[in-house]
């Protein structure tokens, strides 16, 4: 039924009763119902009786546009997401590539004020094993017109050894505009 004729109808009119009962199946107890152009193919596990089967098809049909599902607005992104975005993956991917010289132009001033150039460095670079292998970011949220935090999976990789692990707990990044328009990292994952 499309989603014109539900909301042109009243629940009196979409009463189940009414509904034409296309065929019992003879050697089970699969029921066909027709509503308009709605068809149910309804087999439990046991029999039983057609008022049983009206209610059931009468709860499976929604009554008012109320019942429909809502759409889903379309999200949209401007381009300061899409900054902050390419920013939180350029940190991202400097850290996969233990890239400690790319990292560090990805973070903000702040962030280097609290880390020596070695510590920085060695949180991109990492140890031996196991590595950096991979991450997800997983969704973001707006903090205010000049940040948005990321929630990010970072990945590690133990070489040679072949069992599963758990899965990472997420962490999150925070991507700030700085005083020069650009995006970058305000606090480590």
């Amino acid at each position: 039924m499309s989603e014109e004729n539900i909301k042109s109808r009243t629940a009196a009119e979409l009463d189940i009763g009414s509904a034409e009962w296309i065929r019992q199946g003879m050697s089970d107890p699969v029921l066909y119902i027709r509503l308009d152009d709605v068809h149910l193919v309804v087999e439990p596990f046991q029999k039983v009786t057609k008022a049983t089967m009206e209610a059931v098809a009468q709860s499976l049909i929604p009554l008012t546009e109320s019942d429909l599902p809502a759409k889903e607005d379309k999200l949209q992104v401007d381009q300061d997401y899409l900054m902050a975005l390419r920013a939180a993956n350029q940190f991202l991917e400097a850290w996969v590539n233990r890239d400690g010289k790319q990292g560090a132009q990805t973070v903000t001033a702040e962030v280097k004020d609290l880390y020596s150039e070695e510590q920085l460095s060695a949180y991109f670079v990492g140890t031996s094993n196991p590595h950096h292998q991979a991450y997800e970011i997983t969704g973001s949220d707006q903090i205010d017109e000049n940040s948005y935090r990321f929630k990010v999976w970072m990945y590690e990789h133990y070489t040679g050894v072949e069992v599963l692990f758990d899965h990472p707990e997420p962490s999150y990044l925070t991507v700030v505009r700085t005083e020069d328009e650009t995006w970058q990292v305000n606090e480590l994952p």
